[in-house]
Order: C-alpha cells, then sequence, then structure tokens
C-alpha cells in the first residue's frame, strides 16, 4: 500500500527545495486521482453485496480449473523459490558476474 507513497513523497521534497509548486501540485493531483481510482475496489469487494445473487444460490464459487491451475503453479513456484533461493543465487552468480 505504501509503494508509492514514498516516492512521491521524495519527489514532492525535492520539489519543494528546489521552488517547483507546480510540480508538487502535480503530485498532489496524481495522488488524489490515484485513490480516486484505487478505492472502489475495496469498497466494492469488503463492503458491498454481491450483484444478483439469488437465495438458493451458494454465496462463493469456486473458479474454473483454467483459473486454480495456473495460481496453484504460480504459489508452489513462490514457495520454492523462497526456499531454494540460495541455489538459484549460486546457479545466476557466474551469469551475472560476467555482465558486471
Amino acid at each position: 500500500p505504501c509503494g508509492g507513497s514514498w516516492s512521491k513523497w521524495y519527489l514532492a521534497l525535492g520539489a519543494a527545495e528546489a521552488r517547483h509548486e507546480w510540480l508538487v501540485a502535480v503530485l498532489m493531483i496524481s495522488s488524489l486521482l490515484n485513490i480516486a481510482y484505487l478505492m472502489p475496489i475495496p469498497i466494492r469487494g469488503f463492503f458491498s453485496a454481491p450483484d444478483g445473487q439469488s437465495e438458493n444460490e451458494p454465496a462463493i464459487k469456486e473458479a474454473s480449473l483454467f483459473c486454480v491451475v495456473p495460481l496453484c503453479f504460480t504459489a508452489i513456484g513462490g514457495v520454492l523459490l523462497f526456499f531454494l533461493a540460495d541455489h538459484l543465487y549460486e546457479l545466476l552468480a557466474p551469469i551475472a558476474s560476467l555482465h558486471v
């Protein structure tokens, strides 16, 4: 949630020190637009009822296998990379040192 906040903060500080008030205003407007664009997602996801749901229909349906299988492969790959990062580093270190 703070990925862009810190960079914008430092950009605004630098712009203020350089007396570029218009750039500070642009960054502030950009931040407000980001909030306006991104806030409907959690509001709709966490605070509104599902649309078109009948009483006999279950509240949550599982996604199809075409959606679930790639997510499982990605999750397994992330866990493997976490535990095998040293091996991957050792494998790629000679390649990376050639380009330095």
